[in-house]
């Protein structure tokens, strides 16, 4: 049923064709082109390969000196407090760096240095060398050094003093910095590893970011030649896929040089009008025959006689017997009775 229904459809609507051709090109055009590609793919490709996975790993730690203070019972404060900026007097740092391998390179020298830079966001910024450019060795390294905080108040005073411009925020950044170079067998890994920390010195108080730790991992490896995996069944899927696809096309070609002398029979163009026009028509067992003062307009089309119905607001009377259909109109005064008779 449904297979009659669709050959009806395609063979009275354009559009049907028209889509029904669209999907057929296109799902042509795509599996031509998925064969193509697997009968033109080498049967072998490159690929990378890691061969040796390595991490850099950095990570602060700290602890703050207060001054005597009515506040703290300690003057000594670890991380993830709050503290004041007039009563600190220093911060103790140790920065620890650790390079890690699965495979031990042959020779591992790292090169470090630690900065401190002071910004007044957009407007000026200052850097300080906190520990100056050391070279250790082993892959692994922890150095303590100390940010002056009172001294950097003090330079704060004397900026706004000379400037006039009190600035409600200042930055101060950081920067552990790692040239690391290790020699392994599958090459030379020659890298540079930045560790940030920034802290806030706004109202008073200073302000710690949280991420202390940096993680950077990496990899060395190299190019092999593989072969590709399930490229008989790529040929075998590309092939069925263009051959359905064609047999579908030509299916269609088909129904389209068939529909061409189709034409549909009295009931079912009756059942086709009856679809379209189904909130008009009213089916009715019997018609009056025409009155002497009645004049009776034969039209060429339901369409027309449709026009008429939804002009005069009248319904549209059908009715069935022996192979003929009558759809008739009849006005409001009953003196024009419109007809459309459909039959063999």
């Amino acid at each position: 049923m449904s297979k009659k229904l669709f050959w009806k459809s395609f063979a009275v609507s354009p559009i049907i064709k028209f889509i029904s051709f669209v999907l057929a090109f296109l799902f042509l055009f795509t599996s031509g082109f998925g064969l193509y590609k697997a009968f033109t793919m080498p049967p072998e490709v490159e690929k990378y390969v890691p061969k040796l996975n390595y991490t850099h790993r950095g990570r602060f730690d700290y602890t703050v000196y207060m001054k005597p203070n009515i506040l703290y019972e300690s003057t000594e404060l670890g991380p993830g407090k709050v503290y004041f900026l007039e009563l600190t007097e220093n911060m103790a740092f140790t920065f620890a760096y650790d390079f890690v391998s699965d495979q031990p390179p042959s020779s591992l020298t790292e090169e470090y240095q630690i900065t401190a830079t002071l910004t007044s966001p957009g407007i000026w910024q200052k850097q300080f060398v906190l520990v100056p450019e050391t070279i250790a060795e082993g892959g692994a390294f922890e150095v303590p050094f100390s940010v002056p905080i009172s001294q950097f108040r003090e330079l704060l005073q004397t900026v706004e003093e000379e400037t006039k411009v009190p600035a409600g925020l200042y930055k101060l950044t950081l920067s552990a910095n790692v040239h690391s170079v290790a020699e392994t067998e599958y090459g030379v890994i020659d890298e540079t590893f930045r560790v940030p920390l920034e802290m806030d010195l706004e109202g008073g108080l200073i302000k710690v970011g949280d991420n202390l730790e940096k993680v950077r991992a990496g990899d060395l490896g190299e190019m092999e030649v593989a072969p590709v995996v399930n490229l008989g069944l790529y040929k075998l899927a590309g092939g069925t896929a263009f051959a359905l696809s064609s047999i579908f096309l030509i299916y269609l070609l088909w129904m389209y040089l068939a529909s061409r002398t189709w034409r549909p029979t009295i009931e079912e163009q009756v059942q086709m009008l009856q679809r379209k026009y189904a909130d008009l028509i009213v089916e009715v067992k019997t018609l009056p025959p025409p009155t002497g003062r009645q004049t009776v307009v034969h039209l060429d089309s339901l369409d027309n006689l449709v026009k008429v119905a939804e002009e005069i607001y009248k319904p549209v009377l059908h009715k069935s017997e022996d192979g003929e259909h009558l759809f008739c109109v009849i006005d409001s005064l009953g003196t024009v009775r419109y007809e459309y008779l459909a039959r063999d």
